[in-house]
Formats: C-alpha cells, structure tokens, sequence
C-alpha cells in the first residue's frame, strides 16, 4: 500500500512508528519503520494541504511495516546527483537543506551544512567539506568554513587561510610560508634542540648594543660618584641582562 505519512513517533521500547493515511480519511494505527540497514531516518509531518512524505507499508500477518520515501517538499533543495551517485539529507522544512553527496564519476564527498538563511529558506551562508579530487583529477581535501576561512590539504602541500585570503600558512616541500601580521605568544626555538638563538633584526641589534654601553657607561659613573650605594652583583648583571 502507498500512501501519505500522517504521524510519526517512538513506542516504549524506542521502534520509531508511522502512521499513514490508508484511504483519504485518517491516520491508520502505526507501522514498524523497516529501514535500511546503517540508516535511520523520521520524515516531517504533512501540511494543512495534505502534502508529505511518502510511505510503503506492507502486512506481515498482523504487523505492518513501514518504509518511508521521499517528500516532494525538499525536492528543490536537494543536490542535482550524477548518474551513479547518491545522496543523504535532512534539515528544517521549507528552507536550503544539509547534504552529502557521492560522485557518480569520481566517488567524491561534498558535505552541504547551512548555517544561515534568508526569509524565503534560501541558505545565505554554510559550510563545506570536499573529499576526493578535484576537477583535474587531484586528490584534494578541504573544509570551508562559511565565513570563508579555510583549510586546504593538496598533494604535498597543506594551507591554513584566513577569510580575507590574506592571512595564510602554506606548507609545501619541508618549508613554511607565513603571510599577514604574526605574533609568537609563546617560546620560540629555532633548530629544535641546540637552543639556537633567533637573531635580531640588524638595525634592532645595533639599538640594543648601543643602550647596553650607554646604561653600563652610566652605572660606572654613578657608582664611583660620592654617596653611591651601587650593589656591585647588581652593575655586573645589568649589562648581561639588556
């Protein structure tokens, strides 16, 4: 029997029943939702219009089972599949909803997730997740965030990106490339273990030389001049530490 799901809800021992509307007058009492091994899935409830998910429910003596089908009200929101391909989606009704697609050609993921939208349910921003390859034929894997940040894992090579695009981190061939304004919050040991020192830019080396003698020359001074109580450990350090 093929019908319209009119209800759908969990018995005591959490089997999810659909009620369904047999013959144009009412729900008929519930069925066993039969899904497909692996996948579980609840349709939406119909509209005043009558309008909702599918259903095909058959007897097994006096148990009925249930297999829901689709519902023409996502259709418009759904990806456009290849021959080949499939796809698994859900979300509110009546707005852009979340996806994941299969390439029929290539066995590619794209993960569709909606994060915005506007009066009309047309998804205004969202995130991405693309695995496989690209449209060259290389492997690719990529998260794209909706504010369009993101991160881009290439043969060789991986890149961190801002939204803007400016601020980024590539890694490729064994080196780093860092672009945009960088602050270091933390330790910094260049060449792993060894200590090795970061040098100073030449002109802020040349700044730091000059104060240290000028400092050093005047804590001379003043610890030779009458009435000085200059500890000495402390005019030794002083250069050391500038």
């Amino acid at each position: 029997m093929f019908c319209t799901v009119t209800l759908t809800e969990y018995d005591e021992n959490g089997h999810l029943l659909v009620q369904h509307d047999a013959y144009g007058n009412g729900g008929a009492p519930g069925s066993m939702n039969a899904h497909q091994y692996g996948f579980l899935s609840r349709p939406h409830d119909p509209g005043a219009d009558g309008i909702g998910c599918t259903v095909d429910v058959r007897s097994d003596g006096s148990e009925r089972f249930a297999w829901v089908g689709d519902d023409t009200r996502a259709t418009s929101w759904l990806p456009r599949c290849t021959k080949g391909g499939s796809a698994q989606y859900g979300g509110k009704l009546g707005s852009a909803l979340t996806w994941r697609e299969i390439d029929g050609d290539t066995g590619s993921i794209i993960d569709y997730v909606p994060v915005a939208w506007d009066g009309a349910g047309t998804c205004t921003e969202a995130h991405k997740l693309e695995l496989g390859v690209d449209g060259g034929g290389d492997p690719i894997c990529q998260i794209i965030h909706s504010d369009g940040s993101c991160l881009m894992l290439f043969d060789g090579a991986a890149t961190l990106a801002d939204a803007t695009g400016g601020g980024f981190v590539s890694c490729k061939g064994g080196k780093v490339t860092i672009s945009g304004a960088t602050k270091c919050a933390g330790g910094l040991d260049v060449g792993g273990t060894g200590g090795v020192e970061v040098p100073l830019h030449p002109g802020l080396a040349a700044a730091v030389s000059t104060m240290t003698t000028t400092v050093s020359a005047a804590l001379g001074a003043l610890s030779t001049a009458a009435g000085s109580s200059i500890d000495p450990a402390l005019k030794a350090a002083i250069p050391t530490a500038c």
